[in-house]
Parts: structure tokens; sequence; C-alpha cells
């Protein structure tokens, strides 16, 4: 017990000697890490699409806040379990990381919108994308939204459409 005291005391000594930092969001909220993040990536959690998603993530941004959830951006269009997190993800993204720009990743055949009885097709999923947008745009006019779908082929290979 005595090495676990001590060496919670040399972190608290560590942690005592970092410099502080000055709030970065626009909400003036105090932040422990002094950072901007320009994007935020909403993706499904299907691990399917999982190399394709994270190979686009790191081609078309250094550095990049990422949620995976079940239907990717249906969490915003409609009030289901996982809309507060996202929006709250959004937000903290948002305000504390100086997010500007949100990447929405759809998939075709998508468990959460067949689950839910949405429109699963590529239209279907363009529109709650569309709509996920709008409502953004609405909270965070600052903010631009890019959409891409994700292709699942016979093959099991994954391709995406911008």
């Amino acid at each position: 017990m005595s090495h676990l005291r001590r060496d919670l005391a040399l972190l608290d000594r560590a942690a005592a000697s970092l410099p502080r930092v000055r709030p970065i969001g626009p909400s003036g909220a105090a932040t422990t890490v002094a950072h901007r993040i320009e994007t935020l990536a909403i993706a499904c959690i299907d691990g399917r699409f999982r190399d394709t998603t994270d190979h686009l993530l790191d081609r078309d941004a250094r550095d990049i806040d990422t949620v995976f959830v079940p239907g990717a951006s249906i969490g915003l269009t409609r009030a289901i379990e996982e809309s507060a997190g996202l929006w709250d993800a959004l937000r903290i993204a948002h305000d504390l990381h100086g997010v500007r720009h949100v990447r929405i990743y759809e998939h075709e055949d998508c468990g959460k919108f067949a689950e839910l009885g949405a429109d699963n097709s590529a239209a279907g999923h363009y529109r709650v994308a569309t709509d996920a947008k709008r409502k953004i745009r609405q909270r965070y006019p600052d903010v631009t939204v890019s959409y891409t779908f994700l292709l699942l082929r016979s093959t099991g290979a994954v391709g995406a459409v911008p």
C-alpha cells in the first residue's frame, strides 16, 4: 500500500507542475488540454466497415474526434437511445475542441436502420444524413457537414461513395 501512496503522491506533484491552460472553446468552458480538432467523424459501429472508415479518417484529417454509434447519423434525426450521447459528443467537440466540420459515414445494410424500420437504401441513408446536416447546422451554424456512403460488395470488400 505504501508504494501506491508514493506513486499517487508523485502523480499529484507532476500534475501540479503542469502549466495551466486557458479555455479554448467558444463557450469559455475550462479545458484540461489545449488543442484544437477541426473535424468530428460520426460513423456506425459495424465492424465490416471499420478498416475502410479508419482509412478514410486517416486520409481526410490529421486530428479528428470520432464517434462510433449504431446507425451513425440516424441518432441526430430521431429520438432514440443513442441520440443524447451523440448530441453531447457533438457539443463537446464543438465547444471544447473547436470542431468546425462534421463528416458522416453511413453504410449499406445497416442493422440500426433495419431495427428502426428506416429506409436502408442508399437514398434512405442520404435523406437521413441530409436531415442530420440540417439539424447540426441549426444548432451550430459555423459547422460544415459532409457525407460518405460505404458500400459492402458481395466479395466482402468495402468501397466509399462521397
